[in-house]
């Protein structure tokens, strides 16, 4: 069997001679020396000194007649941070018998310093530097990752696998977010997510990167990244976020307030009905739009029947009770586009929406005999029981707020006058009134 010659002890650098299926056949001392061996034979691919794609590749050229690849390939294992030199034994081509494993020097001086002063700035700053190695999916981690998290240099914190430091709920956003970068979705990769410190806690980490390197067919080879400490600024976002939630919590719960409070002022308390305030604000607002819109507007006035005596006779808690049972009446018999008021004392206010003169009469004999069915003993009264008063006015065309409110005021007087128990109907335009 011819075996691919060379005298490797001539060459002043690591090298070794790699026959067809992969086994080494020669080696100088400084190759050796390096690689920890006392003899040759073994395959190649055991040392773990470059990626092992990279080596079947080159295999496979040479045994096509091709030459390998021509720039050296970065190293891993034991000759990381240098380069590998691929070349073939023989003259090329079909009589190429072999190939050449040759180890570049290691860069130092200048550049090594250069390296170091890097390495101080990036620990300085929190951050560091990891290289995903895509075919094996493993991961290198620069110096002074290990001290951001506090654990010591020679703490074993991880096997290499990337996301295994990450924390359970953010593993698979970061690991998707990288895998689209490899699959050539998204040119750069960026996760923010925790990892855990050596005190138990969690703590935020930014990192950055994109592919650094491609193999010859154009894959990605390499994923470069920095990592960067961010816990204060994500403790200060969360905060922030806190804060704001907190303040829109206060400001829902001071709008609620204000609206009870506004509810409060609007609110007759004796009875729960609205108050004169509210009366004040809405009826003029009522007439307005029932004139623009066309829409018929009627004005009720109710007045309790001798209640000063009723008071005087039954007691003030009587007489609270029968204004509450009153406006409970009027309440009921009204819709909810209505609104019903204590205008103020014994006397009450009605504005019914959308009710020409039928309506507010129907309306009005509705409370007129539900009070007479409330049968409530009056003993002051000539009529024996609690009885009203009613005056009623709709509004007319081209009619103020306030003259309706008049002609609706002056109709319960006039039915006051004539007897008490009944209800007055205001006449639009005479002024005068009717009782019934």
């Amino acid at each position: 069997m011819n075996r691919p010659q060379l005298t490797a002890e001539a060459v002043p650098l690591p090298l070794c001679v790699v026959d067809l299926q992969g086994r080494m056949v020669d080696m100088n001392s400084a190759f050796a020396g390096l690689a920890g061996l006392a003899r040759v034979g073994g395959p190649i691919a055991d040392l773990d000194i470059l990626p092992e794609w990279a080596l079947a590749e080159a295999l496979d050229r040479i045994a096509s007649g091709m030459a390998p690849c021509s720039r050296p390939l970065p190293g891993t294992g034991r000759v990381r941070g240098r380069s590998v030199l691929l070349s073939v034994t023989g003259h090329g081509g079909a009589s190429a018998r072999g190939l050449i494993v040759t180890i570049l020097p290691s860069v130092d001086g200048q550049i090594a310093e250069q390296e170091q002063r890097a390495s101080f700035a990036l620990e300085s700053a929190g951050q560091w530097i990891w290289e995903l190695d895509i075919a094996t999916r493993t991961v290198w981690r620069s110096e002074g990752w290990q001290r951001a998290l506090g654990f010591r240099a020679d703490e074993r914190v991880d096997d290499g696998e990337p996301w295994g430091i990450v924390h359970p709920d953010d593993r698979d956003a970061a690991a998707a977010m990288a895998e689209r970068v490899i699959a050539g979705e998204a040119e750069m990769f960026e996760a923010t997510y925790r990892l855990r410190h050596r005190d138990g806690s969690w703590r935020w980490f930014l990192s950055r990167g994109r592919i650094a390197t491609r193999r010859p067919d154009g894959r990605p080879e390499r994923l470069l990244a920095t990592t960067i400490d961010v816990h204060r600024q994500k403790e200060s976002e969360e905060r922030l976020t806190a804060a704001i939630a907190e303040s829109a919590e206060i400001s829902r719960r001071l709008a609620a307030l204000n609206s009870q409070l506004t509810e409060l002022s609007d609110r007759d308390g004796l009875t729960g009905l609205s108050n004169r305030r509210a009366f004040e604000r809405e009826w003029r607002l009522l007439v307005a739009r029932s004139a623009e819109r066309g829409e018929a507007l009627s004005l009720v006035m109710i007045d309790v029947d001798f209640f000063k005596q009723f008071n005087d006779r039954m007691g003030h808690l009587a007489g609270d009770e029968c204004l509450r049972n009153v406006a409970t009446l009027l309440a009921r018999a009204a819709s909810r586009s209505d609104l019903v008021c204590r205008y103020g004392g014994e006397e009450f206010a009605v504005l019914l929406a959308g009710a020409g003169a039928a309506e507010a009469g129907l309306y009005a004999g509705r409370v007129m005999e539900a009070v007479e069915h409330l049968a409530e003993p009056h003993p002051a009264s000539p009529f024996g029981r609690l009885t009203i008063s009613i005056g009623l006015a709709t509004l007319a065309s081209g009619e103020a707020a306030e003259r309706l409110l008049q002609r609706a005021d002056d109709a319960l007087y006039e039915a006051k006058r004539a007897g008490r128990n009944r209800i007055g109907v205001a006449r639009a335009h005479s002024g005068r009134s009717a009782s019934a």
